[in-house]
């Protein structure tokens, strides 16, 4: 039988110089699970995750996804000594098993070699190779030896603040328990316990923190769920209800325009200090220049409180038909009237677009008044609507409906159709009698 050979490709896995710290060898223990779990292991119990398993503890190794045994290590069957043909196709299995097994440890070991200096593994070498150890050996004897604990302690104090990370409703649930597992899994890494109890207490003081889970909390408490699949799966179905659910919708709508209001509002109040301060620049700068003309004109005996007017909106023409230069002036009471008609003038403009675009967003196009009183109009709002509703009316929103109106009067009845007021307002109903 043919011997197996494997050769691992080492171009995703980050070379360490000098003494690895706890994120350099759990990132390294992370790319070499890559790299094995792309060979098929044909053990049971290593189901989908190839070879990796050769680098994990028993702990990190349950962690896995799907996993729920620790995979049996390959032993060497010895030579033959059968007799019969299924005998001798077993005993070949074994062996290719074991083979493949022995080759992915020289390739592992291999690969530690090549990306981390080789000072570190004075104690553990044999000519040069790291004969007779395994590669969780190697990887713990860097840990060992290496890793200084205040290193150590910092990681762990990172990774237990990420076990608390909070959930975001905006999201699908399965990324915030993505997040937790990848914290457990960290501080699994880094040789510390990490409970169920933990992770559900930490996770249930974020899910209380949402309002639309209050009463998927209550169940939880009343229930006798006890594990953390189990608490993963009942609030799993409580937020893909809530998602589902009309009333939370309609609030979560209500809510989303409320807090867009509230942006718009911030930047109109934004637009309108920047534009005070920049008057307010425009005038101390007429004003500096008007104090500076007036001694000027002090000094030269000529009229205070004249300046040319090539300071403000005048202008010098230069020389004329009959050679003289011409100069108009104006006062400072002067140039603040006009400046204070200029601010009037624009603002007078900007309110006029905004309301423009207020009532063109508001209707879609024209703004039609209710020019015939009690909320009725001449000309219609909305031609291509034909909803009624019992509190408003007909000449609608096409969204607004009997079963939608925020508005509802005492007279109001969801069933209520245009030919069947049951008792409804008759508000522009003459359109269409």
């Amino acid at each position: 039988m043919t011997k197996v050979l494997i050769e691992y490709d080492y171009s995703g896995i980050d070379r360490v110089v000098g003494i690895p710290t706890t994120g350099q060898l759990i990132t390294f223990q992370k790319q070499m699970a890559k790299v094995q779990t792309s060979y098929k292991c044909n053990i049971a119990e290593a189901r989908d995750h190839g070879w990796s398993w050769i680098m994990c503890t028993q702990a990190q190794w349950i962690l896995k996804r799907g996993i729920t045994a620790q995979v049996p290590v390959p032993v060497d069957p010895g030579p033959y000594v059968g007799d019969t043909n299924i005998l001798n196709a077993a005993h070949k299995q074994v062996l290719k098993l074991y083979e493949e097994y022995e080759e992915h440890k020289r390739n592992t070991n291999k690969a530690i070699q090549a990306c981390f200096d080789e000072d570190l593994f004075i104690e553990l070498e044999t000519d040069g190779l790291l004969l007779g150890v395994s590669p969780h050996e190697v990887y713990q004897h860097m840990w060992t030896n290496f890793i200084l604990t205040v290193d150590k302690d910092r990681e762990i104090l990172h990774a237990r603040e990420l076990l608390k990370v909070d959930y975001d409703p905006d999201r699908i649930v399965q990324h915030y328990y993505k997040a937790i597992n990848e914290a457990r899994e960290l501080l699994t890494g880094l040789r510390e316990t990490v409970t169920d109890a933990e992770v559900m207490r930490n996770a249930y003081a974020t899910f209380e923190k949402n309002i639309d889970l209050k009463d998927a909390c209550r169940e939880w408490n009343r229930g006798t769920l006890t594990t953390w699949e189990e608490m993963r799966k009942h609030f799993s179905k409580e937020i893909q209800m809530n998602k589902t659910d009309p009333a939370i919708m309609k609030r979560t709508e209500l809510a989303n325009a409320v807090l867009a209001q509230t942006k718009e509002d911030e930047n109109a109040q934004r637009q309108a200090s920047e534009v005070l301060v920049l008057q307010t620049q425009k005038i101390q700068e007429l004003e500096a220049r008007i104090e500076q003309q007036q001694l000027a004109n002090s000094a030269t005996n000529q009229v205070p409180g004249r300046i040319p007017a090539s300071i403000s909106t005048g202008s010098s023409n230069g020389s004329s038909a009959g050679g003289s230069s011409a100069t108009s002036t104006v006062t400072k009471e002067e140039m603040m009237q006009m400046f204070a008609q200029f601010t009037q003038n624009n603002n007078q403009s900007e309110g006029n677009t905004g309301t423009a675009k207020k009532k063109k967003n508001k209707f879609g196009t024209e703004y039609i008044r209710n020019d015939l009183g009690n909320g009725e109009r001449s000309k219609r709002r909305y031609p291509d609507s034909t909803n009624y509703c019992p509190s408003c009316g007909y000449d609608i929103k096409p969204t607004h409906t009997p079963g939608t109106c925020t508005n509802r009067k005492a007279c109001h009845n969801e069933a209520a159709t245009l030919a069947n007021k049951m008792g409804g307002v008759t508000t522009n109903c003459h359109f269409v009698t």
